[in-house]
């Protein structure tokens, strides 16, 4: 199911119990260590590697949440820890009540952030594959004049401060 490539990745990366915890919004949308994933060597990967690996994170978010796998997310989970065990991803699969909670909390933040991406976006679509990875696209036409709606700099809404959106 995973590639030599992806296998070989993986087994590269190294379990550090001092590994800092890390928040990713994109492509992760939550919690992390440090140890699990390198950024510049995972967009290496083909495309295909590359979600397979975000499903393995999707993966242990579901576990994190106790919810049923389904077959498909258990053969994966499971052949994929059997050809790379020592891989950090597979080591931290019951976090503290704390990590659950932070990781619900920036699920939450992120999904404010798309809310506020796709109403003020020209166009924005959502695709979702069969494994759960999703692609966001948004496209915005800088050259027209704003309406009276987007008067507002997108970057204060996107990026606001406190609860009361200012």
């Amino acid at each position: 199911m995973i590639s030599q490539a992806a296998v070989e990745y993986l087994s590269g990366l190294k379990y550090r119990a001092d590994a800092e915890q890390m928040v990713s919004l994109i492509p992760l949308s939550g919690i992390y260590w440090e140890d699990e994933i390198d950024f510049a060597q995972l967009h290496q990967l083909s495309e295909q590697d590359q979600h397979h690996i975000l499903w393995l994170f999707g993966i242990r978010k579901k576990i994190w949440k106790s919810e049923v796998l389904n077959s498909s997310d258990q053969k994966f989970w499971q052949a994929t820890r059997n050809l790379v065990p020592h891989c950090p991803l597979f080591w931290r699969v019951d976090p503290s009540p704390d990590v659950i909670r932070a990781d619900a909390c920036i699920e939450r933040e992120l999904d404010v952030f798309e809310e506020h991406l796709f109403e003020h976006a020209d166009h924005a679509s959502v695709t979702q594959d069969e494994h759960g990875v999703r692609r966001v696209t948004a496209t915005f036409v800088l050259k027209k004049e704003p309406s009276a709606s987007r008067k507002r700099a997108r970057w204060k809404i996107l990026f606001r401060r406190g609860t009361d959106g200012a």
